[in-house]
């Protein structure tokens, strides 16, 4: 079946230069960027090989990639969908992986370099909090001790990862420092329309509607502030949760601030 873009989808499609497209869960992103490179390679006579496309998970490099194939064999393209086993369609990680494996010399790296796994990136988290944790604590201010003592290390280690991903993801960083109470209220009804939204999408998945739901439940009414500092049991994974996400760490961390200023 032949795809119909819509006029936004075929704006974007046909769009030269430099373009940046700003659209939400379900708007066609995927179809519109596979169209752009079946459109380059053959109305335009660009080499698979010349075309960069960056994902954000594996697993959407996979369907992009396969997607790609499919759209070039129905227009008679059998020699460029081959030569996708060899396309620079991945995530950031797995592209500057490939770059520095092609030229580990030119970067001043160890060809036998490896990509961090999952595991030895949790000690290593582990190793810089607890570095962090000790230089925030080390002029024995009575506010940051309080803190210590009051959330536990590991349910403060925990609360701060959470936030310092969200900061890194904003290409923000995470500054230990005690600043003006947060305006706790306003972040609660931020997160309670949030979850709202979430929990009756129905493009979302069970576990996010759930999660959603019960977390409108904990917000309505007077929610008790230490209930706030750790909301990870409500976590909703996905592109569709992404506001959600947002705001549920954005009321943690508030929570935080607030809970000191109190």
């Amino acid at each position: 079946m032949t795809w119909e873009p819509n006029p936004e989808q075929r704006a974007a499609v046909e769009a030269r230069g430099e373009v940046f497209v700003s659209a939400g869960a379900g708007t066609g992103k995927t179809a519109v960027l596979v169209e752009r490179f079946v459109r380059a390679v053959c109305d335009d006579g660009l080499d698979v090989d010349s075309i960069l496309v960056i994902t954000y998970t594996r697993k959407a490099a996979g369907e992009l990639r396969a997607r790609i194939r499919q759209a070039l064999l129905s227009r008679n393209r059998p020699d460029a969908a081959r030569g996708l086993d060899g396309a620079w369609i991945s995530t950031i990680h797995g592209f500057c992986n490939r770059l520095l494996r092609a030229y580990p010399f030119a970067a001043g790296l160890d060809p036998r370099f490896r990509e961090l796994d999952e595991p030895q990136a949790a000690v290593l988290r582990g190793e810089a909090f607890e570095e962090a944790l000790a230089a925030f604590c080390a002029g024995g201010e009575p506010e940051r001790l309080r803190l210590l003592v009051a959330y536990g290390g590991a349910r403060l280690r925990r609360m701060l990862i959470g936030i310092y991903e969200t900061l890194r993801a904003a290409g923000r960083p995470l500054v230990l420092e005690l600043g003006e109470a947060a305006p706790l209220e306003e972040r609660v009804e931020e997160l309670r329309e949030a979850a709202r939204s979430l929990a009756g999408d129905v493009k979302g998945t069970p576990t996010q509607r759930e999660n959603a739901s019960a977390l409108c439940v904990l917000l309505e009414g007077g929610p008790v502030p230490d209930r706030l500092l750790d909301l990870s049991a409500f976590r909703a994974r996905g592109e569709r949760a992404a506001g959600y996400e947002e705001a549920r760490k954005r009321l943690e961390q508030a929570a935080i601030v607030s809970s000191q200023g109190a």
